[in-house]
């Protein structure tokens, strides 16, 4: 036999099922109305009323899971629309892609690389020389960067990543490389370089501006279309000619 106390232990220790309350509350009206819908119709006898009854069950069944419902379509909507999102954004991400190739190509004749290392270094002093990181280790990315977008899925789970590897591939690319020569070189680096060499890194920076203002412009206006997008990196370092 129990004690007084152990009973008031079992009593305390029993779950409580707030769930099969709730779940009798919420359903019970349409169950009712479904109820004496069948009942009505085995009798045979007020047909306007049987739908009367279905139409209320059918509410109030809508209206009970109102919330389960309208948190399934919204995520469904956000998907639907994130699909459209990256569909479209897609194609003109790959053509930045594409374009920023030729700033970090080895074989090319007019990136900074090979402007710096083959027309300007050549005329001055190694105790001027500004060093800077071998072209290759954006070169290499970018290339695997290029080819992996042709596997890519287009779904934003996929597409949001690769948002952020393109804008550190950039971004870098600008910090490293492109500021020691046009934003904080060595004082009165600028009034060493040749007026012919000085001519072709401003045609380089302003290629190179003009690519970056139109990939800010997208990422800007992509970071602000779709909340999941939210917090997209945005803005890189733009150089300023050397006058």
């Amino acid at each position: 036999m129990l004690s007084r106390d152990d009973s008031q232990v079992s009593i305390h220790l029993m779950p409580d099922n707030p769930s099969n309350r709730e779940f009798t509350a919420r359903d019970i009206v349409p169950i009712l109305a479904l109820i004496a819908f069948v009942v009505v119709n085995l009798f045979g006898k007020w047909p306007r009323l049987s739908w009367i009854l279905v139409v209320v069950a059918v509410f109030f069944g809508i209206l009970d899971h109102y919330s389960a419902l309208q948190e399934r379509f919204l995520k469904w909507k956000a998907r639907r629309d994130d699909r459209r999102t990256v569909k479209k954004a897609f194609p003109a991400f790959r053509d930045l892609v594409r374009r920023f190739g030729p700033f970090i190509d080895n074989r090319m004749n007019d990136t900074l690389h090979h402007i710096v290392h083959n027309e300007l270094y050549p005329q001055l002093p190694n105790s001027r020389l500004i060093q800077f990181p071998n072209i290759d280790l954006w070169s290499s990315h970018w290339l695997y960067f290029s080819q992996k977008l042709d596997r890519l899925p287009l779904t934003m789970a996929e597409f949001q990543p690769v948002l952020m590897e393109f804008h550190f591939l950039v971004a870098s690319y600008c910090s490293y490389c492109v500021a020691p020569f046009f934003e904080n070189p060595p004082h009165g680096f600028h009034s060493e370089i040749p007026p012919g060499t000085k001519s072709k890194l401003n045609l380089f920076q302003q290629r190179l501006a003009r690519f970056l203002g139109e990939y800010q412009d997208f990422s800007k206006h992509l970071s602000e279309s779709r909340p999941s997008l939210h917090g997209l990196p945005i803005y890189c370092l733009v150089p300023s000619p050397i006058s």
